[in-house]
């Protein structure tokens, strides 16, 4: 992953307001203070598009220093609260008889922290499941997005912990292989992603070039889908000092779509 550049401080300042500007109509205060009792968790990840062009499999733009081959470069990232005010599926006719749905979801955030077309959101509190074929590279595969367990209790009442569901590695000529077992073939790391040691010194990982398949829980990621727009956009009185004056307002809440990252 890319490691975004540090906050040179020109947005900084209004990155987290301190204090909520009136509004007649609106009481901010209460809103954001229900903001950070019920709103989700997410990494907000600001993008830009890369100046080595749009991403592709020419061998020099998949080793960009800036964007690693994505096309796209995180700029800004901090931690924010979304609220998740409802889920949609729209399905077209062919959609309805394909393979994939379209994942999107509405979001409502401060007005601080209106995202941009296709910024990307990762919910650090959700669990989705997912599945990858992934192509082994070394004794620690980097996954796509990284394994994050998902908390259940079990008729015993115990917590217990769901991350990789199924393994199967490819066998000779692309063949389906064996099933491989976390804790005996492989482990997941602190960061998330696979180590094949126990299974090299087994003999059961995968070759190095070879494909497998594996079934996991992660956290959803989004790219923004819509420009963000205001519930309402109206003027409001301000007062600096002594003097009140009638001036744009743009701190209300601000409501998009976004779509799961990995349904294209």
């Amino acid at each position: 992953m890319i490691t975004p550049l540090t906050d040179p401080g020109f947005i900084s300042d209004v990155w987290w307001p301190s204090k909520e500007g009136g509004r007649g109509e609106f009481n901010l205060t209460q809103i954001y203070q229900e903001f950070m009792q019920l709103a989700v968790r997410a990494k907000w990840e600001a993008m830009a598009r890369c100046p080595c062009g749009s991403a592709d499999q020419n061998a020099q733009k998949l080793q960009c220093p800036v964007c690693g081959g994505s096309g796209w470069e995180v700029h800004h990232d901090q931690i924010v609260r979304l609220m998740a005010v409802g889920v949609r599926s729209n399905l077209s006719l062919w959609e309805r008889f394909g393979e994939f749905r379209f994942g999107e979801a509405s979001f409502t955030s401060r007005g601080e922290h209106a995202p941009a077309m296709f910024d990307r959101l990762t919910l650090l509190d959700a669990r989705i499941a997912y599945n990858d074929l992934v192509k082994r590279r070394g004794t620690v595969d980097t996954l796509r997005y990284p394994v994050t367990a998902k908390l259940y209790t079990n008729s015993s009442g115990v917590i217990k912990t769901l991350d990789v569901t199924h393994l199967r590695s490819s066998g000779v000529g692309g063949s389906p292989g064996s099933i491989l077992v976390k804790g005996t073939d492989f482990v997941i790391n602190a960061s998330g992603n696979i180590d094949w040691t126990l299974g090299i010194a087994r003999q059961t990982a995968p070759a190095v070039g070879s494909l497998y398949s594996i079934c996991y829980y992660t956290m959803p990621v989004y790219r923004v889908t819509t420009f963000p727009h205001d519930f309402r956009d109206t003027r409001t009185k301000r007062t600096n000092g002594a003097k009140t004056s009638a001036d744009h307002a743009d701190s209300l809440p601000v409501q998009f779509n976004a779509k799961l990252e990995w349904i294209e």
